[in-house]
């Protein structure tokens, strides 16, 4: 009778251990990507009834609050955005990525940044504070009012200032798709260190076509 319950214990006790073992391993594993959803081709402009013609209405067709990369974004090539942030004296070139090496030379395109559109991109961009080119040196200074541009085909994407925040280097969440159409620019904070991160965001207000005389304002 003992020997029995002897028995009897011990294989409860592996079956207890093999159901946490099995809790554990589904627990810690990642789900599988979904497919990504994307456009075979960009949305018509939508303009909305407003006094100001510039204003425009997106269409969200990004599921909203996901890192994503689009095909366009696959094939980008450096040059083929120019960003202009006139209070900061700021006219470059965007690079393609976030590398060291990339970001020395000039702002870098996230890899989960789309390039901007007429839906709900979120058209996210990194640049060094106080190092190399130090192209958001003032980032601190961008308020409301101004207006951060970016140059694609020959259009000009205008965002207008929305809001500045600090977050910690593991947030990714600035730079997730969001319900509109937007730029989102990141740095180092404070200035001469790296232990945070400055966002500056704009949210698309016009997009105007292109020309060596256009004011940026």
């Amino acid at each position: 009778m003992k020997t029995y319950r002897r028995k009897l214990v011990w294989a409860l006790a592996a079956a207890a251990l093999l159901l946490s073992g099995a809790l554990i391993w589904f627990g810690l594993r990642s789900p599988a990507p979904a497919p990504l959803p994307f456009p075979e081709d960009n949305p018509p402009l939508a303009l909305p009834e407003a006094e100001d013609p510039r204003r425009l209405a997106t269409d969200i067709i990004l599921p909203i609050g996901e890192l994503l990369t689009t095909r366009e974004r696959e094939a980008y090539e450096e040059g083929d955005l120019r960003l202009v942030l006139p209070r900061l004296g700021l006219d470059t070139p965007v690079l393609n990525g976030t590398e060291l090496t990339t970001l020395a030379r000039a702002p870098g395109l996230y890899e989960y940044g789309q390039l901007p559109d007429m839906y709900n991109t979120n058209t996210s961009i990194a640049a060094h504070r106080d190092i190399y080119g130090r192209e958001l040196y003032y980032a601190e200074t961008v308020t409301t009012g101004d207006f951060i541009y970016l140059i694609h085909r020959n259009k000009v994407f205008c965002y207008e200032y929305l809001s500045t925040e600090v977050v910690n280097p593991t947030n990714w969440n600035p730079i997730r798709t969001k319900g509109d159409c937007r730029v989102t620019l990141t740095t180092c904070e404070p200035r001469g260190a790296s232990t945070q991160r400055l966002i500056i965001v704009g949210t698309l207000t016009a997009v105007e076509d292109y020309s060596e005389d256009y004011e940026f304002r």
